[in-house]
């Protein structure tokens, strides 16, 4: 009795420590997630680290978008202890696209669940020497120049512009964009120069770009320049440089860039289609500012994404682009409640908050599988998780996964289900009655789920009968109370009595004894069978009180014989290690009451031997076409024994090539005829008799050679276009799928290395983007496995090529007079067409003798020359030619420039005049398509005319004004001006008279004579200034006289005089007989000139 408690005791302890460890469990977390992209070189590697958390510890692998666990592969990938996936340095003809530009992620899971990372895309890249390069650009004057560093596409996602540099030392930094600048550097890198003048086509610039991967700087090979032109008549406008999608992140400063040439410049809008309808911007705000076309965003949000149209406009028409920007804001998404624990049948939300921009979709996982909707389980909306009446089976790790075409983020919370194994609250006691009277039992137990409670005696469910009453309910407390009622008890009815409390998570369980007074009795004991070497309790279910003694025999022979043996005093008899010769036979149960009263019971037992199975093993390195067999010996067990076979779990069919040959009884062998690659598998031998069920199980890997499952054809591709050669191959081992190019001059096959124009996918078919000419030719298709064979087939690849030009845009420049040739070769398919446009008009030309059209076949291409003899103004413009064929078309522009003598300037005026200097100012006039070098200003004196000695004054050719000095005051002049560039000089413009301004006499009067002619009055007499002195008209003459040796001043006299009078004056007031003297200075409008030398005159002593 003591001993049967101590072992149900023992079993409540275990489940009761099961639920105290419980808690201690922790889902698996990301300590380090790995980043979204990984970019390397083949030269280097990379480590992609994914540390992790959680207990007990996680254990982490890593898989393929295919959800494919990614393998170790020698020498190219594998993964550490830490977690980290490991990619090797590898040589470029070890590449693998399913290794090295493929998508992973990182799996962590222990046991409460699994949960995956970001998406991580890898990208390793071969190493490769590369230039940037720099072209000259052409550019019409006043307009915005655009030069491009063009780099080749393979380096283009790693390799960035960072400045220009021009050969005067001058560098541009990628930093500002401001109206004050003529420079600015873009995001993309190209460089645009604004405002482009004559000046502009001196100099050469040069692309720095920085490589990130090798953080080293480079300057591009080559340098590139304006080449500004100046058309005569309008231009429409042409797009240069414009962005069809601009990817930015969130709070950037964005340019959306649209340039276009025209004549004259063409002038920008922008607006927004949104909702459609299009809506002018107006950059009036400090978010948005327009710069020559150029509209730039500051901060901006995911609202600014859209559509942008921008529409550049002149005289001559308008051409419009648009650009669609997409901003994008980091992805991040947080699960809540990160932890819940909850009971069954409770109700659970789980919240799941996305941040970026923008968010394509957002999935629910549930340990790495996708979740199942259901009634209970449903999305209230696609972030909030709803599950109502939770079961055992919904405890596991969420996440929600949220992406995008370039993102993706992941969150995760972890549902925990409450373990409460069940606890028995109140037990019965041992009990002692008479037969006739009544007993109730009574157990009652909690936990999560709700327990059953079942009762047993001697290990027999107690039944309902007449008497006996078992029955449960639940308290309001929430416990089970269960029961059982026996009326008027029989001897019979005594006995151990068990509770037993069962959920999923665990039992308790409680027995007692009810004794029942009357002689002893017992029960019938049903015969046992057990299996060798278990071990068996057989209790002797007795009855009646007081009990004297129990005893088990074996024979004649009181047990316990031996260690093996054991009898507890309740009558419950334990046999460990049980041996068929030795424990198989009778055994009897004897009972003895205090009065000597006896009973016993007999009870048979049989010992029972399984199977067991001798190991085996499938042949190795099995193939297809072999044969092969496998026998199942079970040597040992009891008869009868059955046999048979499964194969992954499921009972073997033998429809599929496979014979099943019984030997005997205890033999079974397995026969593949012809085996084939569907053999493959997990075969299990299942050997059981009465005693026990054995098995055993080996796997069966049939090799196969490579077959097609689809094998590439001939295909034919237009130049530019994307082609896909299908070429896929099943096997066993997965084959590996080669392609090879034939080189034409060999005829020798070269792996083809995957890139950014050429890739092998993972099922092996190869894509080729913007398909080039030089992709022509044959391909190999290689499938193997390391058996048989490896499969391979040919396949021409036809490059149609479209017409199209390798140069696109020509300029020339041609004097009038001379004769000019325009050539267009296109190369392409023949036969082939050609269209000649005239500033994007069809050139109406052609009937006139000065035109002459040409074609002629190259063994290269098809050639076009269009020659204009004498040329003239009128023949400056923009001539395209378009070539046509069967596969597409393409245009080269020609940029005639005709150069001539520049025209006369124009609106030539005197913007100042004085007597000596005279400045003058005109309009520049058209230059002939040539910069003016100089301006000659030619003059005469007008009463010399033309035909005189003409005087010249040369500037520069950026100069508008002039001034002429060392003229002759009031005096007419004559002024012309003149243009000169390479070709010549213009003819003179309108001629110009200027009459400069008058001055002060430039000489004293002549001949000055004083005479007294009485004792108080002079006569004095002159003779005026030489004409050319006078600088204007003599309105007067000063008379001054003072009394000679006098530091006196002179007192002067006025004397106006018209032409034709006489120049002379009296005197008069002055002292007898006293000495003067006397000057002359003449005046007019300007003022007086200088004064004549002094003459001196005596008054006479007396008068006359």
């Amino acid at each position: 009795m003591h001993m049967h408690c101590a072992m149900w005791m023992h079993l409540v302890v275990m489940v009761v420590t099961m639920r105290g460890t419980s808690s201690k469990y922790q889902g698996p977390s990301f300590v380090h997630e790995p980043p979204n992209k990984v970019l390397f070189y083949n030269n280097t590697g990379a480590i992609i680290p994914c540390v992790t958390n959680g207990t007990p510890r996680p254990d982490v692998s890593w898989t393929t978008s295919d959800n494919i666990t990614a393998i170790p592969i020698p020498g190219l990938r594998e993964t550490r202890p830490d977690g980290s996936l490991v990619f090797s340095p590898f040589r470029a003809e070890d590449y693998r696209q399913d290794v090295h530009s493929a998508t992973y992620r990182c799996s962590v899971a222990n046991i409460v669940g699994s949960i995956v990372s970001r998406e991580v895309h890898v990208r390793g890249v071969l190493y490769q020497n590369f230039d940037a390069r720099v072209y000259d650009e052409f550019v019409i004057r006043g307009n915005i120049g655009v030069l491009h560093c063009n780099l080749p596409s393979h380096v283009r996602d790693y390799v960035k512009v960072t400045s220009w540099k021009r050969d005067d030392g001058l560098v541009i930094l990628q930093q500002r964009n401001n109206d004050n600048d003529r420079y600015a550097v873009y995001p993309l890198g190209e460089l645009h120069i604004r405002n482009v003048d004559y000046g502009d086509s001196h100099f050469m610039y040069k692309c720095q770009v920085r490589n990130s991967l090798t953080r080293q700087s480079k300057e591009s090979s080559s340098g590139g320049r304006l080449i500004v032109t100046e058309p005569q008549s309008h231009v429409p406008p042409r797009l240069t440089h414009v962005a069809r999608h601009i990817s930015a992140n969130q709070g950037e400063t964005i340019f959306l860039p649209c340039v276009a040439q025209g004549h004259p410049a063409p002038v920008y809008r922008w607006s927004r289609r949104t909702s459609g309808q299009t809506l002018d911007i107006s950059p009036s705000d400090e978010r948005r500012h327009m710069i020559n076309g150029t509209l730039i965003l500051r901060r901006v949000t995911a609202q600014d994404g859209g559509f942008y149209v921008c529409v550049a406009k002149c005289e001559a028409g308008e051409v419009r682009s648009e650009t669609q920007l997409t901003v994008r804001a980091p992805m991040k998404v947080n699960v809540w409640p990160a932890t819940q624990q909850v009971s069954t049948g409770s109700t659970v939300t789980i919240n799941c908050t996305v941040i970026g921009h923008p968010i394509s979709t957002i999935e629910w996982v549930k340990n790495q599988q996708t979740l199942t909707l259901s009634r209970r389980v449903v999305l209230i909306s696609r972030t909030v998780l709803h599950i109502t009446t939770v079961e055992r089976e919904d405890k596991g790790m969420y996440q929600c996964i949220a992406r995008n075409d370039e993102d993706s983020a992941q969150g995760s919370a972890e549902l925990a289900i409450a373990s409460e194994p069940p606890v028995l609250l109140n037990k019965f006691e041992e009990l002692i009655v008479k037969p006739g009277e009544s007993v109730s039992l009574r157990c009652s137990a909690v936990g999560n789920p709700l327990p059953q409670i079942t009762w047993y005696s001697y290990d027999l469910p107690v039944q309902d009968t007449s008497r006996i009453r078992v029955g449960d309910y639940v308290s309001r407390e929430g416990s089970v109370i269960s029961f059982i009622n026996i009326t008027r008890v029989e001897v019979s009815d005594g006995g151990q009595y068990e509770c037993r409390a069962i959920n999923e998570y665990g039992v308790d369980a409680f027995s007692s004894i009810v004794h029942v007074r009357g002689p002893p009795s017992i029960r019938p004991i049903r015969n046992r069978t057990a299996v060798a070497g278990d071990f068996l309790i057989i209790h002797c279910p007795i009855s009646g009180y007081p009990i004297h003694s129990i005893r088990w025999m074996k024979g004649n022979r009181q047990l316990p014989l031996g260690r093996r043996q054991k009898v507890f005093t309740n009558g419950t008899l334990l046999i460990q290690g049980l041996d068929g010769i030795e424990d198989e036979g009778k055994y009897r149960c004897q009972v003895e009451s205090d009065e000597g009263i006896k009973a016993s019971v007999d009870v048979f037992l049989k010992v029972l031997v399984p199977p067991s199975i001798t190991p085996f093993s499938f042949p190795k390195n099995p193939q297809e076409g072999m044969r092969a067999s496998v026998s199942c010996s079970v040597p040992t067990g009891d008869a009868p024994i059955r046999i048979s076979w499964l194969k992954d779990g499921i009972p073997l069919s033998l429809e599929s090539g496979i014979s099943l040959e019984m030997i005997d009884d205890f033999v079974s062998t397995l026969i593949f005829k012809s085996l084939r690659q569907e053999h493959s598998g997990t075969y299990t031998c299942v050997a059981y008799n009465d005693a026990a069920t054995v098995n055993y199980s080996v796997p069966l890997s049939v090799s196969a050679p490579p077959r097609w499952r689809v094998e590439p054809n001939d295909q034919f591709v237009p130049v530019g276009g994307t082609v896909i050669l299908d070429c896929t191959a099943d096997g066993r081992p997965e084959p590996r799928v080669i392609w090879k190019k034939a080189n034409d001059e060999s005829g020798d096959y070269r792996t083809v290395i995957s890139g950014s124009h050429i890739q092998t996918l993972v099922n092996g078919s190869l894509v080729i983007r913007d398909v080039e000419q030089e992709d022509d030719g044959r391909y190999m298709c290689e499938a193997s496995n390391g058996v048989g064979t490896a499969l391979s087939t040919v396949v021409k690849l036809t490059v149609h090529v479209p017409a199209h030009f390798k140069q696109k845009f020509v300029a020339q420049t041609v004097r009038t007079g001379e004769s000019v040739t325009l050539k267009c070769e296109a190369f392409g398919e023949k036969p082939m067409t050609y269209m000649w446009l005239k500033d994007k008009q069809p050139f109406g030309g052609l009937s006139h003798p000065r035109y002459m059209l040409r074609e002629q076949m190259l063994n290269s291409g098809h050639l076009s020359e269009l020659t204009i003899h004498v040329v003239e103004r009128q023949d400056n413009g923009l001539y395209t030619c378009v070539a046509s064929n069967a596969f597409g078309q393409d245009e080269k522009h020609n940029q005639l420039t005709v150069q001539e003598r520049p025209d006369p300037p124009s609106n030539l005026e005197a913007i100042h005049t004085s007597g000596r200097k005279v400045v003058l100012r005109w309009s520049k006039p058209f230059n002939g398509n040539s910069p003016i070098v100089k301006y000659i200003l030619e003059y005469v004196e007008g009463k010399e005319g033309w035909n005189g000695r003409v005087r010249e004054l040369l500037t520069d050719g950026d100069q508008l004004q002039v001034s002429v000095e060392d003229l002759q005051p009031v005096t007419q002049y004559n002024f012309r001006l003149i243009a000169e560039n390479a070709v010549g000089r213009s003819l003179p413009s309108i001629p110009l008279d200027v009459i400069t301004e008058s001055e002060v006499p430039g000489a004293p009067p002549r001949n000055v004579h004083a005479v007294a002619t009485d004792s108080k009055t002079i006569h004095v007499s002159w003779e005026p200034p030489l004409k050319n002195l006078h600088h204007g008209a003599i309105r007067g003459y000063y008379i001054g006289y003072k009394i000679s040796g006098t530091n006196d001043p002179f007192v002067y006299k006025t004397v106006e005089v018209k032409e034709g009078q006489d120049r002379s004056c009296d005197v008069t007031m002055l002292r007898q007989n006293t000495k003067y003297s006397v000057v002359v200075q003449a005046f007019n409008d300007k003022g007086a000139g200088p004064l004549s030398d002094e003459v001196t005159v005596r008054t006479l002593e007396f008068g006359a």
